[in-house]
């Protein structure tokens, strides 16, 4: 979801298990030139989803990093398909009441308005979120618990074992 705290597990993460960090719409907005509510503005959705689509197959050919996607970028299948395919796809799932609390929602354009209208991007996404990742992790607390709790589950997958 836009204001999940992706970027800041994933540049956590990144960090902690010494990994490079793509952020596909930090990497977007370089490639464009422009930030993404103009990118939106000037050129629509529908440019933007597919600008998303070329960078995820790009960054999923890295290999060996953390990618923190655009809230959108599951959305398609063929971007989901890319990232799952040298991967694992982590779902941060931070409920919407600690986003609107906590996150300035200016610059993000699909989260701009009424309160009520980012429930239901939640709902109408959540599915589709749930059904392309692997791992669901709540952020409903301290970073430091998402990001140990992420770290955790990538020791059990390659053979390690820690608590969670």
């Amino acid at each position: 979801m836009p204001g999940s705290g992706k970027n800041a597990v994933g540049k956590a993460l990144a960090l902690q298990i010494g990994m490079e960090y793509y952020d596909t719409d930090a990497l977007i907005e370089e490639q464009e030139g422009k930030d993404t509510t103009k990118i939106f503005a000037e050129n629509g959705e529908k440019y933007f989803r597919d600008a998303e689509t070329e960078m995820s197959k790009k960054v999923s050919s890295l290999g060996g990093a953390v990618i923190s996607t655009g809230g959108g970028t599951m959305m398609r299948p063929e971007n989901a398909r890319a990232l799952r395919r040298t991967g694992y796809v982590f779902f941060v799932n931070r409920p919407v009441d600690e986003i609107l609390e906590r996150v300035d929602l200016s610059n993000r354009p699909l989260l701009a308005g009424d309160p009520k209208q980012k429930y239901k991007l939640y709902a109408d996404r959540l599915p589709t979120y749930r059904a392309v990742a692997d791992y669901e992790v709540r952020y409903d607390g301290e970073l430091s618990q998402v990001v140990n709790a992420l770290d955790s589950i990538i020791e059990l997958l390659k053979g390690g074992y820690r608590a969670v």
